[in-house]
């Protein structure tokens, strides 16, 4: 019946077709049926999965009946123009179908999938009762006003599903009872929504549950009470108005930061994270550009692509001693980060990682990395020395390009003095003067310089020859 704009009324008999009833129906079936104001369903009979989508933009519809016939297969109920399912006991926990005149019976504490989908015309309702609340449930209803706040569940079973209150543009606030598990996309796009702190968050928060929440200002408090616990792919991405994230040690197991996590969450500037996090994933924290400082766990160990690149403010940073990796681009275009300490442990340090880090004026290469990947310090304008340490093997090309306040090289690697392509673009940078190489290795490096250089006598570094530029 999809587009039948006359359409008023509908009543569906218990028994038709030969002596059977209505056995199903399917989605959308009475979309965009804009006059209808009535329909009346059979006790017997069963909605598709989809639900609230049967009446997508039937914007009049104001009364939902069930034919009130004896019937053993009785599995649908109306009450207070919502479709309930009876169960065998004769209790009516789940709200199957509602529209925009719906007051939800007392003794409902699920509201089913697509519920109130697109249902424009809904400008309250009261979830006080309510654990669980299906996918796509109010899924665009834009009617709908001001704080919701639902029951929740002493354990980890109730949930707000996929897309629930996705572009719920009037939401404002989001509160829970007892905990609740937030699925993807859960509040996506609520712009208006600025407060969620009351809301009791369960093990996970799925994957961009609040992902364009521009005006939200406080994080949820999350318990960690299972072994899947998680903030999801772009979880708060572009949650402008956010300023401070805590995360609590878990009660079992461990915790990720997946991708994307926190990415452009512009007025972040407190990161609280404690230990028992086990990955950060791909550009987690990505133009957070008033973080300024970040203490990660021990537990943190692998520092993945991009995480906090463009943290335009980031100033202090403190790495667990047991990193492991460094991956590209990790600190890209953090102007602000003047000097950080590698712990030994590091043993790769991906390409850019550190590229535009124009404050830098220090770093320490580990004793356990073997390449300088390309581009890594491109552009560390205020960098002034650099150790090649001993097992180093490898520079790539553009690892130190364009770094105008590089004035000295200290080389302690037999393999980069003899074989590396890149090493001497790199001494022939024009701010380089100095170069100091360990004495057994010199004559190896100083066929590779230019005759601008010329070895020299020094006193201050024992067991170094200092190659210097001629005055």
């Amino acid at each position: 019946f999809s587009g039948c704009q006359k359409l008023e009324n509908v009543m569906f008999g218990e028994t038709h077709f030969e002596g059977y009833s209505l056995g199903s129906m399917g989605n959308f079936v009475f979309q965009n049926c804009t006059s209808l104001k009535s329909i009346t369903l059979p006790q017997g009979g069963s909605i598709s999965p989809y639900n609230g989508s049967i009446f997508d933009g039937c914007v009049n519809l104001e009364t939902l009946k069930v034919l009130e016939v004896s019937s053993s297969r009785a599995t649908l109920v109306a009450k207070n123009n919502c479709i309930l399912i009876q169960d065998a006991d004769g209790t009516c926990e789940e709200l199957l179908v509602g529209i925009k005149t719906s007051i939800i019976p007392e003794e409902v504490t699920t509201i089913g999938d697509y519920a109130f989908y697109n249902c424009d015309g809904l400008l309250s309702v009261d979830l006080t009762n309510i654990e669980n609340v299906g996918a796509y449930a109010f899924y665009d209803c834009d009617g709908l006003v001001g704080g919701v706040s639902i029951k929740g569940d002493t354990y980890r079973g109730a949930y707000i599903g996929e897309s629930a209150f996705e572009g719920c543009d009037n939401i404002t606030s989001i509160s829970s009872t007892l905990k609740v598990a937030i699925n993807a996309s859960a509040f996506k796009d609520c712009k208006n929504l600025q407060t969620s702190s009351s809301l009791k968050a369960s093990a996970f928060i799925g994957n961009s549950a609040f992902e364009n929440c521009v005006s939200l200002a406080d994080f949820p408090t999350i318990s960690f009470d299972n072994y899947t616990n998680s903030i999801g792919s772009s979880a708060f991405k572009n949650c402008t108005s956010l300023t401070t994230i805590i995360l609590p040690t878990p009660e079992y197991g461990d915790y990720n930061i997946y991708s994307h996590a926190f990415e452009g969450c512009t007025n972040l500037t407190d990161v609280r994270l404690k230990d028992g996090l086990s990955e950060i994933g791909v550009e987690a924290f990505k133009n957070c550009s008033k973080l300024g400082a970040i203490t990660l766990p021990e537990s943190a160990t692998i520092i993945d692509d991009g995480v906090f690149e463009g943290c335009s403010q980031l100033s202090t940073v403190t790495l667990s001693t047991q990193t492991k990796r460094i991956n590209d681009r990790a600190f890209k275009d953090c102007s602000n980060l003047t000097n950080l300490t590698l712990p030994s442990s590091v043993v790769s340090i991906g390409e850019s990682a550190f590229m535009g880090c124009q404050n830098l004026a220090s770093i320490n290469l580990p004793t356990n990395l073997t390449t300088i990947e390309s581009y890594t310090f491109a552009y560390c304008t205020k960098l002034t020395s650099i150790t090649i340490n001993a097992n180093i093997e490898s520079i790539e090309d553009f690892a130190f390009s364009n770094c105008g306040s590089l004035v000295e090289v200290i080389i302690d690697s037999q393999s980069v003095a003899t074989n590396n392509d890149y090493l001497e673009e790199l001494l022939n940078e024009e701010s380089v003067s100095k170069v100091y190489v360990l004495s057994t290795i010199t004559e190896t490096l100083g066929s590779r310089l230019t005759s601008n250089f010329t070895k020299q006598e020094i006193s201050d570094k024992s067991g170094y020859d200092l190659w210097a530029i001629n005055n």
